[in-house]
């Protein structure tokens, strides 16, 4: 499937839609790299989202992202109709973090129900329990029953990026957009590691635009859309209560 990323066909989009119901887990997160990488596939997915044609819960805040970044009035207002502000001010992420550690104080939550926020959020790029993706940091690393820690650096992941986590963005000479880490880099080829953990060949002669992210990979504002009691449920299950 991977493949298809290197075809600007308008066919590619539907095609790929039209077979979502009967995709894996796996596939669906690819198809979702390919479908955020270029501009007009990323407004089909879009608007299948608007129209309620797939869940606003299916796509992960990294390619909802990813294709806020094509720019253009009608992706960024899609984007935001449905994930909001997705980079935010420094003023924002304080008053979030406040919000989020009062949640957390002032009432336990359920850990069994978080581990359902935290799959649908988290597990795509994080390794935790043992299970889970290694695109982020291995959580397993980390004690996470601090909420001095943890509240902070999943508000607002740009607090510490560690080096060998740091993203990069690709524009290829035909417009295409992409994001990973730099898994090989080589004289004439770069191996890009997706957010799909997929690896992409690119011979520099095709590259336009290869540059290392300012921010994290992980979006700001991911607990935005949750409910008070999701907020709960998420950190209880990742501090171990």
């Amino acid at each position: 499937m991977t493949a298809l990323q290197r075809f600007e066909s308008d066919q590619i989009a539907p095609a790929l839609l039209d077979r979502w119901e009967i995709m894996s887990g796996r596939e669906h997160e690819t198809a979702q790299n390919i479908l955020s990488s270029r501009a007009n596939w990323s407004l089909a997915l879009l608007q299948a989202v608007d129209q309620g044609k797939l869940a606003r819960e299916a796509i992960k805040p990294a390619s909802a992202l990813a294709m806020e970044n094509h720019g253009g009035k009608t992706l960024i207002a899609l984007v935001r109709k449905h994930w909001g502000q997705l980079r935010q001010s420094n003023e924002a992420r304080q008053k979030r973090m406040a919000e989020v550690a009062k949640l957390v104080a002032e009432k336990k939550g359920n850990a069994q129900a978080g581990t359902a926020v935290y799959q649908a959020l988290c597990s795509a790029c994080h390794r935790y329990r043992g299970k889970g993706g290694n695109i982020g940091p291995n959580l397993d690393a980390y004690q996470l029953n601090n909420p001095g820690f943890i509240i902070p650096a999943v508000v607002d992941p740009n607090l510490g990026i560690r080096e060998e986590f740091a993203g990069f963005n690709v524009i290829t000479k035909d417009n295409q957009r992409l994001t990973g880490f730099i898994a090989q880099n080589a004289p004439r080829f770069i191996v890009l590691r997706d957010l799909a953990q997929n690896s992409i060949t690119l011979p520099r002669a095709e590259i336009k635009d290869l540059k290392a992210m300012p921010v994290s990979l992980m979006p700001e504002g991911i607990t935005d859309a949750l409910t008070d009691q999701q907020v709960r449920d998420l950190f209880a299950y990742l501090m171990g209560k």
